[in-house]
């Protein structure tokens, strides 16, 4: 029973070992058994977070846009009251004038 025991942990430390060394020799060459490339992930986590930033700036350059537009649209309100403020003062003081 002793060599049952025995040879069911050496098997299970053998796979641990064989474990390690496909483990390490992933992390020295960056590649695993399917031919993956860790520098692939890379190249793509780098072009996703290009790609982020690229739309980071243009959500920041339409909220930009956005913000001048409204700001354009009070001056443009603004001066219209202020111009309808004084036609209304010049018919008043027209009328007063003549009375």
């Amino acid at each position: 029973m002793n060599e049952k025991k025995t040879g069911k942990k050496n098997m299970e430390n053998k796979k641990y070992a064989a474990d390690q060394e496909e483990h390490e020799e992933i992390e020295e060459t960056g590649k695993d058994d399917h031919g993956s490339h860790k520098n692939d992930l890379d190249v793509k986590l780098e072009q996703l977070h290009s790609e982020l930033e690229a739309e980071k700036e243009r959500h920041m350059r339409t909220r930009a846009d956005f913000d001048n537009y409204r700001k354009r649209m009070e001056r443009e309100v603004e001066t219209k009251r202020i111009h309808a403020k004084k036609d209304i003062l010049l018919d008043l003081l027209t009328f007063f004038f003549f009375f």
